[in-house]
């Protein structure tokens, strides 16, 4: 009886250890991110402030006859960059989550280079005239495409591994 016992307690901490093994190697902070901290600072749309860190997200009503310049100003509160190359994706949406457009970017200056406390802003030029007369939701959040475009939970996301910037109400 002590030898079966003995054997069942060995054989659930080798499954344990096995199991977190493998955890380790698909979670991102885990291996290629371990001390990578991204945390989305504020989001600007043509100067004024859309997204601040830590406050509740809200709507703004933008012109939507010319592109908008929004810039995304992020900062790494980790130890360390990433070992590889992350992108930033955005998507727009309706109100009810149907994706309407959207895009990926990479960083002008490269994820691996943001060591701890870098700050970074990334403006981007969006065309939403098309989408005149509608709310669209703003969704941004970062992946590893070399890691099969895994991405990484950062500081103020959903379950979808995305953050929810606020609405933008098209004039």
């Amino acid at each position: 009886m002590f030898f079966t016992r003995s054997t069942q307690l060995f054989a659930a901490l080798l499954a344990a250890v096995g199991i977190g093994f493998t955890a380790n190697a698909k979670d991102p902070a885990k291996t290629f991110a371990r001390d990578f901290a991204p945390v989305l600072e504020k989001v600007t749309v043509d100067g004024k402030i859309f997204f601040e860190d830590g406050q509740k997200a809200k709507t703004l009503a933008v012109k939507a006859d010319k592109p908008l310049v929004i810039q995304y100003f992020f900062k790494n509160t980790g130890t360390a960059a990433p070992s590889e190359n992350g992108r930033i994706f955005v998507h727009f949406t309706d109100a009810k989550k149907k994706g309407l457009t959207g895009g990926d970017f990479d960083p002008k200056t490269p994820t691996t280079k943001w060591q701890k406390d870098f700050s970074g802003a990334f403006p981007r030029t969006v065309n939403l005239k098309k989408f005149k007369g509608q709310t669209v939701k703003v969704f941004l959040g970062m992946y590893f495409p070399k890691q099969g475009g895994v991405r990484l939970a950062i500081k103020g996301c959903g379950g979808s591994k995305r953050i929810y910037v606020g609405s933008l109400t098209l004039e």
